[in-house]
């Protein structure tokens, strides 16, 4: 069996270097959803804990009170399925460069082993820096100020989402740079076919509809709607999607540099072509003689049409239906903050 063929029935899955969560979601007693259930599990016991050294739990019959804790369990079950899809993702862009990459499966296998390897302390670091951030910004996202420990509940909860935010950037701008190595591999592109980039293109775009994803739960489930008016919070949200729109670009970078490449690369063969049969074309003229003009001119007209199918060609790697959910998505937030106020009012 050729080491391409290998490669083919190996998943990319087994040679990626896992990051943290990748371990915690491989546990062999741990099948999905059961990591996100554990994890649910533990915010609600906090939860608890907190509700009862505030001598609270009555409070908790109260459907709006509730609401105001709960939605940190549900985002942290919704942030995880949607990690896990991007491991999907992930997995097939990896396996989309079998298809034009010139290197047999187990040299692929293990250039992408070193080049996907997560520096653990990093991995903390973006963590805990994303809880610090969190915990200046919790005060501005604070619930009802009634009780103290279940504010301390919401300050954490608040610091573990932003700080998961903060590492999920540290695993993009990895998986990001593993790409971008991955595209300098020596490989056999064609210009007008966008199959073999399609499945990156889904891997940016996913990261971002999984960002606008949890900002639009956020917005549908919280109780409290109008305090997205304050700048203190709606500054950070305004970035946070302008970050999310630019990432998907970022992520394409390497990808739209190397097919800008290999169309102006195309387009010098070309050039160089028509320099030529223009050469013939002004020697036959000189000597006046006829003879071939006929096919000179029709060889002409074949690259000229050649030339500017090449100058059409696509330079960035999604498609005209992959640019439109990306803009659609993004009104997402703001169609459920207005549907939230709009409720609220009702109510």
């Amino acid at each position: 069996m050729s080491g391409k063929s290998q490669f083919l029935e190996l998943s990319p899955e087994t040679y990626i270097s896992p990051t943290l969560l990748d371990l915690y979601f491989r546990v062999p007693w741990l099948q999905w959803p059961l990591p996100a259930v554990v994890i649910a599990v533990v915010f609600l016991l906090l939860l608890g804990g907190a509700g009862l050294l505030d001598r609270s739990l009555p409070s908790f019959l109260d459907i709006e009170f509730l609401r105001y804790y709960l939605q940190w369990p549900i985002l942290v079950i919704f942030a995880l399925a949607t990690y896990r899809w991007l491991i999907t993702l992930r997995t097939f862009a990896v396996a989309s460069f079998s298809s034009y990459v010139v290197m047999e499966g187990e040299a692929f296998a293990r250039y992408v082993t070193e080049i996907s390897v997560f520096n653990r302390r990093y991995e903390v670091l973006a963590f805990v820096a994303g809880m610090a951030v969190g915990g200046l910004f919790s005060p501005f996202w604070k619930g009802p100020d009634t009780f103290f420990w279940l504010r301390q509940y919401w300050s954490l909860a608040v610091m573990a989402l932003i700080g998961f935010g903060f590492w999920v950037i540290y695993a993009t701008v990895v998986y990001n740079r593993m790409m971008s190595q991955l595209l300098l591999l020596p490989q056999e592109i064609d210009i007008f076919n966008l199959r073999h980039f399609e499945p990156i293109a889904r891997w940016s775009l996913g990261i971002s509809l999984s960002v606008i994803g949890t900002m639009t739960l956020f917005l549908v489930i919280t109780p409290d709607p109008r305090f997205f008016l304050n700048w203190e919070v709606l500054l950070p949200a305004l970035g946070l999607l302008v970050f999310t729109i630019s990432i998907f670009f970022f992520s394409l970078l390497s990808a739209h540099r190397v097919m800008a490449a290999a169309k102006e690369t195309e387009l010098q063969t070309v050039r160089s072509h028509l320099a030529t049969v223009y050469r013939q074309l002004k020697v036959q003229a000189q000597a006046r003689s006829l003879q071939d003009m006929e096919a000179l001119s029709d060889s002409v007209s074949a690259w000229l049409s050649y030339e500017k199918r090449i100058q059409e060609a696509p330079e960035w790697p999604y498609t005209a239906d992959t640019l439109r959910r990306l803009i659609l998505s993004t009104l997402l937030p703001l169609a459920a903050w207005v549907g939230n106020i709009l409720i609220d009012r009702i109510r």
